[in-house]
């Protein structure tokens, strides 16, 4: 299905689920937009951490927004609260984009924001250029047949 949303006088199309947003707080549950945010992730020390996390704060506190967060795979107790988080890839790991694109297949969302830079990834050369595709991988049909670009 291809939607239309808008957001500050601005029209993007966007395939899955209908979502058209209207004025903050007037939207039914079933027409959230879901966003997955590709990023490191609190408590992570990962680069651009701090800054996934004001972007998931961000989008959290939207209510015409369902967030999840494909975040860096690291030993801890427990997630901060309020946050749906899937710990899905590893730094310095090749394996990132089969992990990444696993994860955001699963987790069906509208749109993918990746929070990323080439270091993000991995310190390794060719871990960090495998993970960088993914926004290309993704992008080419790999998993979704035809989309149109996406943007919030």
């Amino acid at each position: 299905m291809l939607s239309v949303v808008e957001s500050s006088s601005v029209s993007q199309h966007v395939t899955g689920q209908a979502a058209v947003l209207g004025p903050p707080g007037v939207i039914a549950l079933s027409n959230r937009l879901r966003v997955a945010l590709v990023t490191s992730f609190p408590p992570s020390r990962g680069d651009l951490n701090e800054y996934g996390h004001h972007l998931a704060c961000a989008l959290r506190d939207d209510p015409r927004v369902e967030l999840v967060v494909l975040a860096d795979d690291i030993s801890l107790q427990e997630e901060l609260a309020g946050f749906h988080v899937e710990r899905c890839w590893r730094f310095n790991s090749v394996f990132n984009p089969v992990r990444l694109l696993s994860a955001i297949r699963k987790s069906n969302p509208d749109v993918v924001w990746f929070n990323i830079g080439f270091s993000t990834f991995a310190r390794s050369p060719v871990a960090a250029f495998l993970a960088i595709a993914v926004p290309a991988l993704a992008d080419v049909g790999l998993l979704h047949p035809c989309h149109p670009a996406h943007s919030l």
